[in-house]
């Protein structure tokens, strides 16, 4: 029984720094849009193997990080 919460504890731990927050989705960096007045938001999101895209005014930062669904505009 040690042994699991032990194996549980670390992959909670393991989680929380691939990520580097307890947040479900991180930033990760802008990627360009074939839209001029908008850019990509790339986020790294835990369960998702790719990294996510999500359109955003070019004029405004991306948000940080984010559970749940993706904060709109």
């Amino acid at each position: 029984m040690k042994k699991i919460a032990i194996g549980i504890l670390l992959l909670w731990m393991h989680g929380l720094m691939s990520c580097g927050s307890t947040k479900r989705c991180v930033f990760v960096g802008e990627f360009s849009n074939p839209n001029p007045s908008k850019k990509m938001c790339g986020y790294k999101c835990r369960g998702y193997g790719a990294i996510a895209t999500f359109e955003w005014d070019k004029n405004k930062p991306c948000p940080p990080s984010f559970d749940g669904n993706f904060p709109g505009p």
